[in-house]
């Protein structure tokens, strides 16, 4: 039985120290204000979806607000995500506003999605309209075909347009992957610092928040549940005997976090036991303690 505790938090141990994990699972946009970095080679350049929000860059023309496609040298414009997580039958959606200067006739916008930049799938069609004059918001909403840890999105006039379109204030959107969590056996407090081990697609996400800013952690663990109120600490610690532990320090936002925790092993199934200690000034007995989470390793 210890052969498996080891072999599990040698595992995390192992794993490299990630940015703080989020659980949400509401729909996330994924660009945010950012930088015009339209080049002379538009539109062979990707655009980071993270790095437009408010207005693209202006067609190659500067510190703008829009981009520019229609024409037959500029017929489409390319964005790529940052990692996104997208899964198949993900709801994706585009809105941007279109605008043209002079009469462009009826003109649809198609977008297609990737997850490379080279191949290509539907995503959907824009009703056709003139965009003379106009900044009417337009929207298209499809199933994502495929998954993709990096989302391409193309924009692309389905017929070119006798005048240029101006697409600016665009928002792409998909929904967050829903992370399944391992089970919260409560138990937790004094202090506010949180334990979570969810599923992220294959792996775990082992992550400490809450939990005051640069001080020292221990991550307990146990093959055994055994709730006991521990005096020194000033709380009821669950996994005991504690069979290992690991010393860990937060950031400046008071988090620890480990990325790709197992949740096999050839020796499961058996459960971990694990519960977070840290230096806390504020509380009566110097110590924060977090929830207890049982890690469930299938075979």
């Amino acid at each position: 039985m210890m052969t498996r505790l080891t072999t599990t938090l040698v595992l995390l141990l192992a794993a490299p120290v990630a940015a703080p994990f989020g659980s949400t699972c509401d729909p996330v946009i994924l660009d945010l204000d950012g930088h015009d970095i339209c080049t002379v080679s538009y539109p062979d350049n990707f655009i980071r979806i993270s790095d437009v929000h408010a207005g693209f860059p202006a067609g190659c023309g500067g510190a703008g607000t829009t981009v520019g496609i229609g024409y037959s040298s500029w017929p489409y414009v390319d964005f790529k995500s940052v990692a996104a997580g997208v899964a198949v039958g993900d709801t994706i959606s585009v809105r941007y506003v279109g605008w043209a200067s002079g009469s462009t006739g009826s003109i649809q916008i198609k977008v297609s999605v990737s997850n490379d930049g080279v191949t290509w799938l539907p995503c959907g069609t824009a009703p056709g309209r003139n965009f003379l004059g106009n900044s009417t918001v337009d929207a298209v909403t499809c199933t994502s075909p495929l998954s993709a840890a990096n989302l391409y999105v193309r924009l692309e006039t389905v017929t070119l347009s006798p005048a240029l379109i101006f697409l600016r204030s665009c928002e792409i959107e998909v929904p967050e992957l829903c992370p399944t969590c391992q089970a919260d056996q409560g138990f937790d407090g004094p202090g506010g610092s949180v334990l979570s081990i969810c599923d992220t697609g294959g792996t775990a996400t082992l992550a400490v928040e809450g939990a005051p800013a640069n001080t020292t952690g221990f991550l307990l663990a146990s093959l055994q549940s055994n709730p006991t109120f521990v005096w020194d600490v000033g709380a009821v610690l669950e996994p005991l005997p504690v069979q290992l532990i690991l010393p860990f320090s937060t950031g400046l936002s008071g988090e620890f976090v480990i990325p790709g925790v197992p949740l096999t092993d050839a020796a499961g199934p058996f459960s971990v036991y694990l519960q977070s200690v840290v230096v806390d000034v504020q509380q009566t007995m110097g110590y924060g303690v977090s929830n207890s989470v049982r890690l469930d390793i299938t075979q």
